[in-house]
C-alpha cells in the first residue's frame, strides 16, 4: 500500500536531499522505464488518492 511516507521520500530523492535505498529503487519506478523521474512520482500520488 502506498502512504504519504512513500510519496515523501520519492520527493526528497528527485530533489536530491537524500537517496531511495537500492532495493527499493525498484518498487519507486512505478512506469518501468529504468530510471526514477517526476512521471513515477506522479503516478505514486495517484496511488495514494
Amino acid at each position: 500500500s502506498v502512504n504519504v511516507t512513500d510519496i515523501t521520500v520519492l520527493m526528497k530523492h528527485l530533489i536530491g536531499a537524500s537517496s531511495i535505498k537500492s532495493e527499493n529503487i525498484k518498487n519507486a519506478d512505478l512506469n518501468g522505464d529504468g530510471k526514477i523521474s517526476i512521471i513515477d512520482l506522479i503516478k505514486l500520488k495517484n496511488k495514494l488518492s
